[in-house]
């Protein structure tokens, strides 16, 4: 079944009569069209029965009309603007009365404004993100692939700091390398390099910073090939770290470790969230553990389905998602381990197998 007919199954199931997409990465999922939001509107409707269509400006519209192969497309002129292709549009399939799924993370009220003008008020507009997030959540073959294709470029990065990693190196450094890597594989991306005390912060911002003897050194990296990302992190000792860091790091190891082999379809997010998370407040540092587990991933580095306690939505088969437990100790520093899982029968395989024990760089 198509991406287009699953859409319209749901979309009748939930009560729906059509669903209106804004340009973004729901678009690209659906269609391949890859466009985001401007002054100038655009959305895509696609209409339980009956033929999708777009509202798009007279610029773009035989672009799309290439690239979705949908032959309907109602271009409005810079001049005009595109309430009255908004309104011949809705009018023409029948749309008024009927019951809208909009995507209330994207849609803005401008486009909101227009439609509800163009159907004279009588209109009932839902959220269809649960939808789309339950179809992107479970990924085919071709986009586990495409993931792969990112975990090569994010690995082969790291496998370039660590040869690179010594005294003296600046953190901002081995940032541009990262990148550069990145693209040398194929890939768009790269990353933020954080040592030292200021790894207890989880989204630092990469600095200027020459790495030291004693600290750790956390580096998260992103890739996307062909739309797709990957998404590691792993953290570095630069010469001998105190003791209790690397109490610390094997607290995450083990936490981290746990919940790979332990996660599997069924599963809530909250569960699967709790497998590290009571295992880090049993060692103690449960209050250093200051964000959730995971996240989804696939077409966004941070998409549906979240790893957090009160997600109680199960997990498919299919499902991709990040575990990446850390603790964070202000004064001291930080550690986190982060892989790109992948659920399958049973179980779960790690998209990512960068080593994840400790390595201490001289």
């Amino acid at each position: 079944m198509s991406r287009l007919e699953t859409l319209k199954k749901a979309l009748f199931h939930e009560g729906f009569d059509a669903a209106v997409i804004m340009p973004g990465t729901n678009l690209f999922y659906l269609t391949s069209l890859n466009m985001h939001t401007s002054e100038r509107v655009t959305i895509a409707v696609i209409p339980v029965s009956g033929e999708p269509f777009v509202v798009a400006p007279l610029l773009e519209a035989e672009k799309v009309r290439r690239i979705t192969g949908w032959p309907t497309v109602y271009g409005w002129a810079d001049d005009e603007g595109p309430f009255h292709a908004i309104q011949k549009s809705f009018s023409e399939h029948g749309l008024k009365g009927k019951n809208l799924a909009c995507e209330y993370l994207l849609m803005r009220l401008l486009e909101y404004t227009y439609i509800k003008q163009a159907l004279d008020q009588d209109v009932a507009i839902g959220n269809a993100d649960p939808i789309l997030e339950s179809m992107r959540a479970s990924k085919d073959q071709e986009e586990v692939a495409r993931m792969e294709k990112a975990v090569v470029c994010v690995e082969a990065a790291l496998a370039a700091a660590q040869q690179m990693m010594k005294p003296g190196v600046r953190e901002n450094e081995v940032s541009q390398l990262l990148s550069d890597t990145i693209a040398a594989h194929g890939g768009v991306g790269g990353g933020s390099v954080i040592s030292g005390e200021r790894g207890c912060l989880p989204h630092a911002i990469t600095s200027d910073k020459p790495l030291e003897n004693g600290d750790f050194v956390i580096i998260d990296i992103v890739a996307r090939y062909q739309g797709y990302a990957a998404d590691i992190t792993r953290t570095f000792a630069i010469g001998e770290p105190n003791e209790e860091l690397k109490k610390i790091y094997g607290i995450v190891y083990a936490a981290q470790q746990y919940c790979r082999e332990n996660a599997k379809p069924g599963m809530t997010g909250e569960e699967i969230d709790a497998l590290c998370r009571d295992h880090i407040t049993a060692a103690g540092y449960g209050e250093y553990f200051i964000h959730r587990t995971g996240h989804g991933l696939g077409l966004e580095v941070h998409e549906a389905p979240y790893v957090v306690k009160g997600n109680t939505r199960p997990f498919a088969v299919g499902t991709t998602f990040t575990i990446e437990p850390g603790i964070y100790v202000p004064g001291l520093g930080g550690v986190r381990i982060e892989d790109d899982a992948f659920l399958i029968e049973g179980g779960m395989r790690s998209l990512t197998n960068f080593p994840r024990e400790l390595i201490v760089l001289a």
